[in-house]
């Protein structure tokens, strides 16, 4: 993005003999802040910023929120400025990259100008593997030790719309029961009853998957005329010796189905499918053991992401007040519980003006039977933890929470019942201190009105000098940067002692305006003279030479 402000255009008339021209300069660095709080008296704004990750910082990735989009630098950093909030204060926000599933991830929107958010994407575990569609296919991905973890059984021509010519076919396997697979699970842990309606069914996570299908033209196809059969491995907490072992049994009448779902990349939730079109009802995905292993196995009649899930009928609502390193009430952050006992993360709440806000969970089946929540509030890349510290509300040295026995939901369309108010309080204590100054390269010259970034959330903007001062936490480490220039690694341990980090911003090429030439008959006779006519402007306002 280029601003009109800070620059000085320079008009220069010259004659040559066919000679070339080069422009050398200093260049400008775009990491000014705009958007938040609206512009114009219009619709708010807000900029987001955050890092995308694989395995490190994922470079090339395609992040977007409504209708603005970035692409992320060499460390994996973005930033998306002027974003426009919803109506309802969900934003919804998608990573795309080449050899990698789509994921997506909402937040909620609060009265804050500047939002931190980091993503994790997974590798496709068949990666654009060629394909005749005319022919009946099964692709397979398998783990390190030759497991099946995922298959897709397509039928002979029933792709529609492919053009002439073999497809590319990409299928992506997560484990929510892992750190990995949590991580990148799209969207939020919840439902709709039906196409179009309001998320209102939480949903606890058996497995999941994403389907992605390129026809030789270069078209993602989408639809199917007839289903294909995806085939998806169960995560090792249900397999036999695991923790969860005996809750699904193939062939079970009670325990040998799980409800099937897909999502709705548009409104960014989960509906209720049917695992096989072919008959009247609708039907569960079947638990099926495949050398000595289970499975889900269902139809799929379009291709998007896939989830195996039980939907939880019965809820529990934890209350939870926030308040910072003063002891005052912190309105706009964001609390979540986590589950421990289950696989499944409730939907971001956001603090109101008296810093509480409340989260669905799993009901505790009863006062011996607890399901534990780990609860925090997140700021980008930095948690901050409820602290148990009474036996009675869960376990003290995990800091894990027991669930309420009674039904209590924030759920529109469910009985609400009532929210279980903790005791303790949620400390948010930003009472670090980084500060440091960014010049530009070669001049020296202080970089003013320079907007720095944080994974957690925070930002500063330079002065007049080029000084800049930013509010941390401490004993953690967090990452301080701006897209396009290197981020650094901090850590802040004294809260009497603030952490100095200086940045310097690149040269970067200047940019020619607009070249013209007099006169611009073509073809030039050899010899002849020509007068070129350049506007170019150099960010900085440094002198620009012509060689």
């Amino acid at each position: 993005m280029r601003y009109s402000h800070g620059y000085r255009r320079w008009f220069l008339i010259f004659s040559v003999v066919l000679a070339a021209a080069t422009l050398h300069g200093c260049g400008w660095f775009d990491g000014g802040g705009d958007g938040g709080g609206g512009a114009g008296g219009g619709a708010q704004t807000v900029t987001i910023t955050g890092q995308v990750t694989g395995s490190g910082g994922l470079s090339g990735v395609t992040v977007s929120a409504a209708s603005v989009s970035t692409t992320t630098d060499d460390d994996g950093l973005y930033r998306l400025a002027g974003v426009q909030v919803p109506a309802d204060g969900r934003l919804l926000l998608t990573y795309e990259k080449a050899g990698y599933a789509t994921y997506q991830r909402s937040i909620v929107v609060g009265d804050a100008e500047s939002y931190a958010v980091s993503a994790s994407l997974k590798l496709y575990d068949i990666n654009e593997q060629a394909v005749d569609p005319t022919t009946a296919t099964t692709l397979e991905a398998k783990d390190a030790d030759q497991n099946l973890l995922v298959a897709l059984d397509l039928p002979a021509n029933s792709l529609q719309g492919a053009a002439a010519g073999n497809v590319k076919v990409s299928v992506a396997a997560g484990d929510p029961s892992t750190t990995t697979g949590r991580a990148t699970f799209p969207g939020d842990y919840l439902a709709a009853s039906s196409s179009g309606g309001s998320p209102d069914t939480p949903l606890e996570s058996v497995g999941f998957a994403e389907i992605t299908i390129v026809d030789a033209a270069g078209t993602e196809l989408t639809t199917l005329a007839t289903p294909a059969q995806l085939t998806l491995r169960l995560p090792d907490e249900y397999q036999t010796g695991g923790a969860r072992a005996g809750t699904y049994v193939a062939g079970d009448p009670a325990k040998g189905t799980i409800p099937w779902w897909s999502y709705d990349e548009t409104q960014g939730t989960w509906i209720r499918e049917d695992a096989d079109p072919a008959t009247a009802a609708i039907d569960d995905a079947e638990v099926q053991e495949i050398n000595g292993a289970l499975y889900g196995v269902a139809k799929v009649s379009h291709f998007t992401w896939w989830n195996i899930d039980q939907p939880m009928s019965t809820h529990a609502c934890l209350c939870a007040a926030v308040v910072d390193k003063d002891g005052a009430p912190m309105a706009g952050v964001q609390l979540v519980a986590e589950g421990v006992t289950y696989d499944g993360v409730s939907r971001p709440a956001i603090t109101g003006s008296d810093g509480i806000a409340c989260v669905n969970v799993k009901k505790s089946a009863s006062a011996t039977d607890r399901e534990r929540v780990w609860l925090r509030v997140e700021a980008g890349g930095v948690d901050f933890p409820y602290d148990v510290t009474d036996a009675a509300e869960g376990d003290v040295d995990a800091d894990e929470l027991f669930t309420p026995v009674d039904q209590g939901s924030t759920l529109d369309g469910i009985q609400p019942g009532e929210c279980t108010q903790l005791a303790n309080t949620i400390a948010v204590a930003f009472d670090g201190r980084v500060e440091g100054v960014v010049t530009h390269e070669g001049s020296g010259t202080p970089a003013t009105d320079f907007t720095l970034y944080s994974d957690f959330g925070g930002t500063a903007t330079t002065d007049a000098t080029g000084h800049y001062g930013m509010d941390v936490p401490r004993n953690v480490d967090f990452l301080l940067f701006a897209p396009g220039l290197a981020g650094q690694q901090v850590r802040v341990t004294d809260a009497a002692t603030p952490v100095v980090v200086d940045f310097t911003i690149p040269n970067q090429v200047p940019e020619i305006d607009a070249l013209t030439r007099t006169p611009d008959t073509t073809p030039l006779d050899t010899g002849a003279s020509a007068t070129f006519t350049a506007v170019a402007s150099d960010p900085d306002g440094d002198s620009i030479t012509y060689t």
